[in-house]
């Protein structure tokens, strides 16, 4: 008849669900009298709660609750009924953050339980929550999120993004999901286990949005000998403000003659879209080139110069690999997880800018024999 507490988030936020507690046996705890989510096995604290007011309604009525300490774990969320043992409570997932504003450092705190489909939503909407709540108007403005979800064995994953938007009540929204995207693709893999992770957020607020918009791209040339450099100038629209120019400087490599290369000026979206046009899916054996894979997405607050060419390559769960031999490429592609490219990013280079970059504009460069 006691009041029971199943905890998926605890901490600066709470989440959790109260029930009635139906019998208690040595240690052993059955509560609820119905499914919490009906997930079966599970592993989440349980803790005391305290009925605070019983709200009537003829629509129906509810009470509102407060969550005491934890007293142990919950294993079962059976269609009759969850259980659980009183005692030691389980592992979480501990997710550490400060907000940077213009009123200073605010830190915060928080653990999620580690539940295999509901952690990275549980993770997105605390995330989301305590920012939201550390920021005076937290609809407008520009968002820098820096994000590092620490793995035991393995590499740690950076998340780097950057968000703008006049008036957008997601804006705090987005670094919670990209971070819990990212915990999703770790979590739901055939290698492994999900495993035990800490997160860790640097996140600044701007009060004054700044997005761009690529306009065009324009080479001082477009027929060029190897061994000469393009001046190449990228026109960028700020949003409600003024025309700037980009400056870049590419050195048309000996290997490129006789060829027509494909120059691409774009934000961290549209880069990745257009070099995923010249890539294969990516097909990874390890949990480790899972992290890998996650790391190579290009952060915003940067714009990106590409060229394309033409060529053989090979892309394999390690990576990418452009304008290989032929006789290369054709001794390695027999393995499934290697796929063959015809096209590879040739060149590479980004500006950081002050805020989001939108947009792409190409243009072909013609590289002469000589």
């Amino acid at each position: 008849g006691g009041a029971v507490a199943a905890v998926l988030v605890t901490g600066d936020v709470d989440i959790a669900a109260t029930g009635t507690v139906t019998l208690v046996d040595g240690d052993r705890v059955l509560a609820f009298g119905h499914p919490f989510f009906g997930a079966g096995a599970v592993s989440m604290p349980m803790a005391s709660a305290t009925i605070l007011n019983t709200m009537v309604s003829s629509l129906r009525s509810f009470k509102m609750s407060a969550t005491g300490a934890l007293v142990g774990e919950v294993t079962q969320d059976r269609l009759s009924a969850i259980a659980g043992v009183l005692g030691p409570t389980p592992k979480m997932i501990p997710v550490r953050g400060r907000v940077q504003t213009v009123g200073g450092v605010k830190p915060f705190r928080f653990e999620v339980a580690r539940d295999p489909l509901l952690a990275p939503r549980l993770v997105a909407m605390a995330s989301a929550a305590a920012l939201a709540g550390r920021v005076p108007a937290s609809d407008r403005g520009l968002v820098r999120l820096r994000g590092t979800v620490a793995g035991t064995g393995l590499p740690p994953l950076v998340i780097e993004e950057v968000y703008a938007a006049e008036r957008d009540a997601s804006l705090f929204v987005r670094p919670g999901v990209d971070v819990a995207m990212a915990l999703a693709w770790l979590w739901n893999t055939p290698f492994a286990a999900p495993p035990d992770v800490a997160i860790d957020l640097e996140v600044t607020h701007e009060p004054e949005p700044v997005e761009e918009l690529v306009e065009g791209l324009y080479p001082d040339r477009t027929q060029v000998r190897p061994g000469e450099l393009v001046e190449l100038v990228v026109q960028l629209r700020r949003s409600r403000g003024p025309l700037i120019r980009e400056r870049f400087r590419l050195p048309v490599p000996h290997d490129w003659a006789g060829e027509t290369v494909r120059l691409i000026v774009a934000g961290a979206g549209e880069a990745d879209q257009a070099s995923g046009k010249v890539e294969a899916e990516p097909w990874p054996t390890s949990l480790a080139e899972v992290v890998t894979w996650l790391g190579r997405r290009r952060p915003n607050g940067r714009l990106y110069l590409l060229a394309v060419r033409r060529g053989p390559g090979l892309q394999t769960s390690r990576g990418v690999n452009p304008f290989l031999p032929p006789s290369a490429v054709a001794t390695l592609s027999g393995d499934p997880s290697r796929a063959v490219l015809r096209e590879g990013v040739a060149w590479e280079e980004h500006r950081a800018r002050p805020g989001v970059v939108y947009g792409q504009a190409s243009v072909e460069l013609e590289v002469l024999h000589r």
